[in-house]
């Protein structure tokens, strides 16, 4: 299994686990571009997530409220924090 899949697997469980604590979402559409997400904060934006206020930060911005418990996740990650505090991290 390439890292990328391995991220991308551990980004779907802390989605998972995000949708089951609130009891409500929509799995399909909050799963189905995990991978473009995960490429864009990796491999693409630029920001720093010590300094969330960077003036020259790249934006992305969501138009579909289900996407966001995705986002949350990347981000978390990021940060080195996961959903529920009980997420392992990919080796």
């Amino acid at each position: 299994m390439t890292n990328l899949d391995e991220r991308s697997r551990y980004l779907r469980r802390l989605v998972l686990r995000g949708i089951e604590g609130a009891r409500k979402g929509h799995i399909g559409s909050a799963l189905s571009p995990i991978e473009i997400i995960r490429v864009l904060y990796d491999d693409i934006m630029h920001y720093r997530s010590d300094e969330p206020l960077w003036r020259d930060r790249d934006r992305f911005i969501l138009s579909k409220g289900s996407y966001n418990g995705r986002t949350r996740a990347r981000l978390q990650h990021r940060r080195g924090n996961g959903s529920s505090g009980t997420a392992a991290k990919p080796s």
